[in-house]
């Protein structure tokens, strides 16, 4: 959504199989146009160790996603 926060994260839970996979549940706002290829890609600074998650939508938009 180029930089402005449109949700929060919800839970998270780090894979005990595998520690670099962590299965991470969002809250978006109503308002947001989120489609259903929108992709959620976790991003961290590797300065400062904090992460964000970045919600990406490749191509053209598709259809607005409608429920989870």
């Amino acid at each position: 959504m180029r930089g402005i926060k449109v949700g929060r994260v919800e839970r998270y839970d780090i894979d005990s199989s595998n520690i670099n996979r962590v299965r991470v549940d969002i809250r978006v706002d109503r308002d947001a146009p989120v489609s259903q290829n929108t992709q959620a890609i976790v991003r961290r600074n590797l300065v400062t160790g904090l992460a964000r998650i970045s919600l990406v939508t490749p191509g053209d938009p598709g259809p607005l996603l409608a429920a989870v």
